[in-house]
């Protein structure tokens, strides 16, 4: 299975942390300090950090599973042309639990809240990898005039196999429901059942936190390990156990699908740099390629680049890579030109 696939499923089967390689140092209780702010975006908060000055601002989004420190090799280098900035999705990282359910609709949603409430003016490049690739995406379509340009690192498409069958193919037609807020539909709290699971894997993930970095995660440096050894042993998925992205995934991947038919560059000219690999890709090299190619179609200004020296980290395996990439798509948005090809 496609090892975007792989990581998209183990996520929502609450599993990533359990795999995850966490840092060479004990759990803390209490979290460690922690770089940026805490954006209240209507009852509860979302985790920002950003560094860097300029626009168009560059926003990473990051794949299931991973927090706003993975980015810790890409944001520096991007800091040095304009403002860049990392987050944490409700439920994620260093962020508070929201409403649900969780939907990309809502992520989407609650991304557009905090960069108003934190005062970050479009435009923005958004940089997604994997799962948020998409959600990359699907901002792009929510708010046109918000967005800059994208920049798509091994992002999931819409037509990732779950298994022998697009995932999408599980759509039954039913509404995706609009994005809510903790007015309309709150948090809930564990049930004792939930709660179990949380402290049994806690305590399983602190027992493994002395246990040695493997490549290319070691290439973190030091304090973005301990942030992530910490957000990973201190889930909040459990308590959005009732609104699961899984339950609406497939619905919205046939939405994004079905927006796309009959529109030839449904992004016009927006500059777009899709990141491929040659490593951990599926056993379908030319359907994988297809599917990059038609990310690219997405614009007419659009190019696809393909990362020898990667595997589905690329902001890991191949940071300078991926900061180059996002270079030459803000210097597209920001001069009004053509990606060189």
């Amino acid at each position: 299975m496609h090892i975007l696939a792989r990581t998209f499923v183990l996520s929502l089967v609450l599993l990533v942390a359990l795999v995850a390689v966490v840092a060479q140092q004990r759990v803390e209780d209490s979290p460690p300090t922690l770089p940026g702010q805490m954006v209240d975006i209507g009852g509860y908060r979302l985790h920002l950090y950003c560094t860097g000055q300029g626009s168009p601002t560059v926003i990473f989004e990051n794949g299931l599973g991973d927090i706003f420190a993975d980015w810790a090799l890409v944001q520096p280098g991007v800091a040095q042309f304009t403002r860049a900035c990392s987050y944490d999705r409700a439920y994620e990282g260093y962020s508070d639990a929201g409403p649900i359910p969780i939907t990309m609709h809502q992520q989407a949603f609650e991304l557009h809240l905090l960069l108003q409430n934190a005062k970050l003016p479009p435009p923005y490049i958004l940089v997604g990898h994997s799962y948020g690739g998409m959600l990359a995406r699907l901002f792009a379509m929510t708010y046109p005039d918000d967005v800059a340009g994208l920049v798509l690192v091994d992002s999931l498409h819409e037509d990732t196999p779950m298994g022998s069958t697009m995932f999408r193919s599980r759509a039954t037609g039913k509404p995706v429901p609009p994005p809510q807020t903790m007015q309309s539909s709150p948090s809930v709290p564990l049930t004792p059942d939930e709660q179990a699971r949380f402290d049994s894997r806690k305590k399983q993930l602190e027992a493994e936190a002395g246990a040695p970095v493997s490549p290319p995660l070691d290439r973190l440096p030091p304090e973005a390990l301990r942030l992530r050894a910490w957000a990973l042993a201190h889930p909040k998925w459990e308590s959005g156990a009732k609104g699961l992205p899984e339950i609406w995934l497939p619905e919205e991947l046939q939405q994004i699908h079905d927006a796309r038919v009959g529109k030839v560059h449904p992004f016009g000219n927006l500059p777009v740099v899709v990141i491929g690999t040659t490593r951990d890709n599926p056993t379908s090299l030319e359907e994988r390629r297809r599917q990059l190619d038609d990310m690219a179609s997405l614009s007419s200004n659009s190019k696809v680049v393909i990362d020898s020296n990667s595997g589905h980290h690329v902001q890991w395996d191949d940071p300078t890579f991926v900061v180059e990439s996002v270079r030459q798509d803000y210097e597209a948005a920001k001069n009004h030109r053509t990606l060189v090809r």
